[in-house]
């Protein structure tokens, strides 16, 4: 499992892949009678949608690969550069493999590229979190094992950073992602998931998924996968919905395009 770390605009040592969670991330300690029903129903659901259409694959255990941070000699030619999300992504927690639509998400930032023959054309690509946009996960973008997503259940994304590398001669693309997860069960129950995970176009290894990214062609059509082990939270509704600790698992299909 590749870990790394990063801050918008500037390179610093890598992180471990992790999930924390906010001071004050929950606005409740405990779910309401009402909505603790609906957080029942809401985990047997999609208990019974994932044991008939289980896709459950243990691996076995593999060592986690190092990934080199980008090293800045010279830099020359300063461009726009915009990321579109598009439809056929997956998100795996534990047992769950949820199909996943981001069509109309995405965001502008700016490219500079690196004149260094060793890096191959590298690009260093920072995108602002303020103009990302992913669409949430709800019963309108996602389906689980081909059924619907549960209606009461939101998951809103909210980026922080991604920022990274793009190689335009072999079209290998890396970036270091963070976001805020955004859970809400009904009308008063929310909880946040801090995640942070390396954003591949290549292989992506945890200790028990593996998942294959696909590199940018001709048109910017690309792959970004990622797998990161999500820790369990102070919050017993949310690790036993999900499963906590578990391992995550992101497909996201995009199109990425200098202007």
């Amino acid at each position: 499992m590749k870990r790394m770390d990063c801050h918008l605009n500037s390179t610093i040592p890598p992180f471990l892949c992790r999930t924390t969670t906010t001071k004050g991330a929950l606005s409740i300690p405990f779910p309401s009678p009402a909505n603790r029903k609906k957080f029942d129903s809401l985990k047997v659901t999609l208990s019974l949608l994932s044991s008939c259409c289980s896709q459950n694959r243990r691996q076995k255990p593999v060592s986690a690969g190092a990934v080199s941070k980008p090293r800045v000699l010279e830099t020359d030619a300063y461009n726009r550069v915009r990321i579109k999300t598009l439809d056929g992504c997956k998100i795996g927690v534990s047992n769950y493999c949820f199909e996943y639509n981001a069509i109309g998400g995405g965001g502008s930032g700016h490219s500079t590229k690196i004149e260094d023959n060793s890096l191959n054309g590298s690009v260093l690509v920072s995108f602002d979190p303020k103009a990302l946009y992913i669409p949430p996960v709800t019963s309108a973008t996602t389906k689980l094992h081909g059924w619907p997503f549960p209606p009461f259940l939101k998951i809103e994304i909210v980026p922080e950073i991604l920022h990274g590398n793009i190689y335009e001669d072999s079209g290998k693309a890396e970036f270091n992602f963070r976001a805020n997860f955004l859970f809400s069960v009904g009308i008063g129950y929310k909880a946040s998931l801090l995640v942070e995970t390396l954003l591949t176009s290549e292989e992506s290894r945890g200790v028990y998924r593996t998942t294959k990214g696909k590199r940018l062609g001709k048109d910017g059509r690309c792959r970004l996968v990622g797998v990161v082990m999500l820790d369990p939270l102070k919050d017993d509704y949310i690790n036993s919905l999900l499963g906590l600790p578990a391992e995550c698992v992101t497909e996201m299909n995009s199109i990425i395009s200098f202007l």
